[in-house]
């Protein structure tokens, strides 16, 4: 068994100790306390309390604990991993021209990400078709601008401060033209305003008008020399693409 399964099968079983202990007893953890904070009695009547608190320290220390542990264990893995996938891609991108190198990279993906927020606010369906793969464009144009062109919304989209990119993983496909065979996501976190409003009325359709300060992972593909869009998820287990990238090497 992988350390991935291994992995999965401990949490399983934590998660499942922990969910049946916590329906033991009538009342749960939570019946001692009228404002919801949790409290434990250690009066010597109340074996109960004592027991409870003897179980929690116990899965704690035999069942949360360990799984904490192999979960900082296996994400530093999984991190160390995607390092040194991606600076060997960034290495022979790097080798053929040195505007792929990371340092003007960020700096060309900063003004991109902040073109492409501009271009969906005005939905500029031409300008945003240059910037994404065709496959990721007519998604995004299908389940999105399309239906709000028609509706009279707008998006906001106010970046008010990309804070960092940094990245996230690559891929090279084997046996294929550098250029055309790259895909490669970073992780972004920015301070954005982000709201959906009917721009005849004014009334605000989704979210409000607050600076949020969010994180995002955009996908790249190289397609003769050029960066596309390919995805944009908000958060690491909903990227995709790459995924399938690298399943299928």
């Amino acid at each position: 068994m992988n350390h991935k399964k291994t992995f999965l099968l401990f949490a399983s079983i934590t998660l499942a100790l922990i969910a049946e202990t916590a329906i033991a007893g009538p009342g749960g953890f939570w019946s001692s306390g009228s404002s919801g904070s949790l409290s434990f009695s250690y009066s010597s009547r109340d074996r109960g309390g004592d027991a409870s608190l003897s179980v929690v320290i116990n899965l704690f220390l035999y069942g949360a604990l360990p799984f904490f542990v192999l979960s900082i264990l296996c994400f530093r893995r999984d991190k160390k991993k995607r390092k040194k996938e991606t600076d060997a891609v960034l290495s022979q991108l790097s080798a053929i021209d040195s505007k792929y190198e990371w340092e003007q990279l960020r700096e060309y993906f900063k003004g991109f990400i902040d073109e492409t927020y501009q271009d969906w606010q005005a939905m500029d369906t031409r300008a945003l078709a240059l910037k994404m793969t065709h496959g990721y464009f007519r998604s995004q144009e299908r389940k999105y601008l399309s239906g709000w062109k028609s509706k009279g919304l707008t998006n906001i989209c106010d970046v008010e401060k990309i804070h960092y990119i940094l990245p996230y993983s690559a891929h090279l496909q084997p046996r294929r033209e550098p250029l055309n065979a790259v895909t490669f996501t970073i992780s972004v976190y920015a301070s954005i305003k982000d709201y959906l409003v009917n721009h005849s009325t004014g009334e605000i359709i989704r979210g409000n008008q607050n600076t949020q300060n969010q994180s995002s992972y955009w996908t790249f593909k190289l397609e003769n020399g050029v960066w596309k869009i390919a995805e944009i998820v908000y958060k690491s287990e909903d990227i995709k693409l790459i995924k399938i990238r690298k399943a299928g090497s």
